[in-house]
């Protein structure tokens, strides 16, 4: 499922140096039944801390364990400036999901720690739609067996999609939405975070794992594999919503029959069968009042006269969590982005949906013959 990027990846910018060659990039599997082994100029491969092997169910005796592997992207003569990198398409819904987590290994024998970079890509595309976090390596020793050693923490990537959230909201107010098509780049902590036009985290479509030596090192070239493995999503919102309908119906003699009901739901409220992504994402309420009304009763019973009217009038408004324009968002962030006050409420109004409706209708207007009594000759 995991295909070798065959597109540039050099740092985008203003200006761009072409890379110097096309990288020799090997995407391959390594396990724990295939590549525990140790010896001379090996690390064996194992568990990556608090990961346990899942047990196969459908063995007789459920003593046989499943086998737990990982990614495994290999480069040779990898070259200053050059960057490669293997992608996965996808169909993910993660805006109700708090951090990613994933665990790196790499392993040299002419790489130092810190040299080499690896970087992950989130977006609705490869090159200009994507969130891209990128951290330093630490080379581990051949002949390792620690798994802490292994796969140290210093590789791991543990980061709050709230840092990338507030990464693209700091960039809109920076460069403004004319220039979103524009890198921008902030440290934090051991990650360099990117963003790079309007990604979105609730549509992801694309998954990158890569390499990059970064420029200007004036090294070697350098040979590197690294282990990715066990990417995945944790600290889902489990904000608590809510529904209510309630309705009136009055009766005011035979004149007239009037129902009024409302209805309000609130953020994050979905069925026992909706799973996270299916939860509603806006604040609704609406309001309906009907009346049908017989206005013949103002007239005397003899005149026969029928005049059935039906008045109605409806009001629904949904406010959106997130912002319309870029769904991972919240209205709120994006609207506290907008300085001048009259613009922020004229953009508050566009992004609200609100319908009003009113109607009145006459229907069977009529009137009915009372002297049915013919004349006799």
């Amino acid at each position: 499922q995991w295909r070798e990027y065959q597109g540039s990846l050099a740092k985008s910018g203003i200006s761009e140096t072409p890379e110097n060659k096309d990288a020799n990039l090997t995407v391959s599997v390594v396990s724990i039944e295939a590549n525990s082994e140790t010896g001379e100029g090996k690390v064996p491969y194992v568990l990556p801390p608090g990961i346990q092997r899942d047990q196969d169910i459908s063995a007789a005796a459920n003593q046989v364990r499943q086998n737990e592997q990982s990614i495994q992207l290999c480069v040779d003569d990898f070259e200053d400036g050059e960057a490669v990198a293997a992608f996965k398409n996808v169909n993910f819904d993660l805006v109700n999901y708090g951090r990613l987590k994933m665990f790196l290994h790499a392993q040299s024998p002419n790489a130092t720690d810190d040299e080499v970079v690896a970087f992950v890509r989130l977006g609705t595309d490869f090159d200009d739609n994507y969130y891209e976090i990128e951290l330093p390596l630490k080379i581990t020793p051949y002949q390792s067996i620690d798994p802490a050693v292994i796969w140290p923490e210093q590789n791991e990537i543990n980061l709050a999609f709230d840092q990338l959230y507030q990464l693209k909201s700091r960039r809109n107010r920076s460069l403004g939405i004319n220039n979103v098509l524009l890198p921008y780049s902030e440290e934090f902590g051991k990650y360099t975070l990117t963003v790079r036009g309007r990604p979105d985290m609730s549509s992801l479509q694309t998954i990158m794992i890569g390499l990059r030596n970064p420029r200007g090192g004036g090294s070697a070239p350098k040979d590197i594999c690294i282990w990715a493995n066990e990417m995945r999503v944790t600290d889902f919102d489990q904000t608590s919503g809510w529904a209510a309908n309630a309705t009136l119906n009055t009766q005011l003699a035979d004149f007239a029959n009037i129902t009024t009901s409302t209805q309000y739901t609130s953020v994050g409220f979905g069925g026992i069968e909706q799973n996270i992504s299916e939860r509603t994402r806006e604040r609704s309420t609406g309001f309906d009042v009907s009346a049908n009304i017989s206005l013949g009763k103002f007239f005397k019973e003899e005149s026969g006269i029928k005049i059935p009217m039906y008045l109605g009038y409806q009001t629904f408004t949904a406010v959106p969590f997130f912002d319309p324009t870029d769904p991972d968002i919240p209205l709120t962030a994006a609207l506290q982005g907008i300085e001048d006050a009259e613009e922020r409420e004229n953009y508050r109004n566009i992004v609200i949906d609100q319908e009003r409706r009113r109607s009145i209708n006459f229907t069977n207007v009529r009137k009915e013959r009372k002297n049915t009594e013919k004349l006799a000759w």
